[in-house]
């Protein structure tokens, strides 16, 4: 009696041991899940650099989705970042004295969080602004 015992304990062990590993990418209907796996897409969005009310640069640039708004910043534009704060692009540097900064706008709303958390997505513009806060 004691060896079923023992023999029974293995084969309930053994049984709820390994189904937590099943193959999951298939999905009821058949076709892949995509649940756990993130996509990266080919985007553009629209870049504009603004000191005050003055463009100074404005472009189309190609991006992955995965990348952080402050990655695709620094990679196509010239990007000073002191503790994950951008404190300067292209040469125009924060001047705290007298109280001017950089924000940031993505289709004309407030960054809600620092570029370097923030992820864009294919047709937005953004538009970074120089002034007085």
């Amino acid at each position: 009696m004691k060896r079923k015992a023992v023999i029974l304990s293995m084969i309930l062990f053994c049984l709820f041991s390994t189904a937590g590993c099943q193959n999951q990418s298939e999905s009821p209907g058949g076709s892949s899940s995509e649940t756990s796996q993130t996509v990266t897409q080919e985007a553009q969005a629209k870049f504009e650099i603004k000191k005050d009310e003055e463009q100074l640069e404005s472009k189309e640039i190609s991006f992955h989705t995965d990348q952080s708004l402050l990655a695709i910043l620094e990679k196509h534009f010239d990007v000073e970042v002191e503790n994950g704060l951008i404190v300067s692009i292209n040469g125009v540097s924060q001047d705290e004295g007298k109280g001017y900064y950089w924000t940031f706008t993505i289709n004309d709303e407030w960054g809600e969080k620092g570029a370097e958390e923030t992820f864009i997505k294919d047709g937005d513009q953004i538009v970074f602004t120089y002034g007085k806060f």
